[in-house]
């Protein structure tokens, strides 16, 4: 019953917390879900991860790092690098 509760109050916290944000922020954040469990595991069950799961961890948060840093940049540099109108002198 507990896990039942538990589920379905993630689920509905979700849906609300989604209507507050991008789909785009929504989607890295739910990438680092295998993150999160692997850190409550090592903080809640003692799990110990060898060296290649704490590398895939970091990738994934590296990935997810990247990521959002280059909506943003891309995002600048368009504003930066668009045409702009020259201004035709009218005093003669």
């Amino acid at each position: 019953m507990l896990s039942v509760v538990c589920s379905a109050l993630g689920f509905i916290l979700q849906t609300i917390a989604q209507k507050y944000t991008t789909a785009t922020r929504t989607g890295l954040v739910f990438s680092l879900e295998p993150v999160f469990a692997a850190m409550f595991g090592f903080w809640f069950a003692h799990e110990i991860m060898n060296s290649v799961q704490y590398f895939g961890a970091a990738l994934v948060f590296l990935s997810v790092v990247i990521a959002s840093v280059e909506v943003n940049t891309l995002k600048r540099s368009n504003m930066r690098n668009r045409p702009r109108i020259k201004k035709e002198n009218t005093a003669a």
